[in-house]
């Protein structure tokens, strides 16, 4: 067991807390803490840097696994729902939002399809399990991948493909 020092002030209670978990007080905002990971690569660290840095963390493991949601799940369930009336399917970074981009087989406007995407964001917007994504939705009619590639981000783009449809392979390789 490593040996551990606690100055006079620090009694093993205030720095581990009862459950042995160790204890970042923001009420000791001033005091620093030393990190010293597994590759040994010491650093210092304000207490509230370090309570900022849990945060974020714990944030961003929240955002993934929200993602991996939308993603998986949200979206290709949509899509499988109304893959009949779509050519592609797109997520897209856009305004550092993602696009979900929706591009109709065909090119008279689809009032149906459209109220589709609408309730689609609608309920990610109002869905607690989501909440920390930022998604805006776009459908257009029927169009050539030239006519798109203004709503593409130059290095994010996930094409979705109904198991029905081909043509989003050729798609990737043009755009």
């Amino acid at each position: 067991m490593p040996v551990q020092a606690y100055t006079a002030k620090t009694s093993p209670q205030e720095m581990w807390g009862d459950s042995g978990h160790l204890l970042l007080s923001y009420r000791k905002k001033d005091r620093k803490i030393i990190v010293d990971p597994e590759d040994h690569d010491k650093f210092e660290s304000s207490i509230n840097e370090a309570i900022a840095a849990c945060k974020d963390y714990k944030n961003n493991l929240q955002f993934s696994r929200q993602y991996d949601r939308l993603m998986m799940n949200v979206l290709p369930e949509w899509i499988e729902r109304n893959h009949e009336k779509i050519k592609y399917a797109i997520v897209t970074m856009q305004d550092s939002r993602l696009l979900f981009l929706v591009i109709r087989n065909k090119k008279k406007h689809d009032p149906e399809l459209e109220s589709a995407l609408i309730k689609l964001d609608l309920e990610i917007t109002r869905d607690n399990e989501l909440n920390l994504i930022r998604l805006s939705v776009l459908d257009l009619p029927d169009c050539s991948l030239d006519a798109i590639k203004g709503f593409l981000d130059c290095n994010y783009n996930w094409w979705y493909q109904h198991a029905s449809q081909r043509r989003a392979p050729e798609a990737r390789r043009q755009v």
